[in-house]
């Protein structure tokens, strides 16, 4: 078990890097010297068949780009 003042440090300590982190521009881990990045295949579109647009454009929950 942790006492509240344990958890209340560790709170603290979180949110402080969560604040750096921020600040900085997010995390990212350096690349080994030598090393290249892959680049990833663009995902082709998702084409829809005619029964699973009836479905979107009848569903009220659903807001596609195009109604924005």
């Amino acid at each position: 078990m942790i006492d509240s003042d344990t958890l209340c440090r560790f709170r603290d300590e979180a949110e402080k890097e969560e604040r750096e982190t921020k600040q900085t521009g997010g995390f990212t881990e350096p690349l080994q010297q030598g090393a290249r990045k892959r680049y990833r295949t663009t995902t082709p579109p998702v084409e829809l068949n005619s029964e699973e647009e009836w479905i979107y454009e009848n569903d009220s929950s659903y807001k596609s780009s195009a109604s924005e």
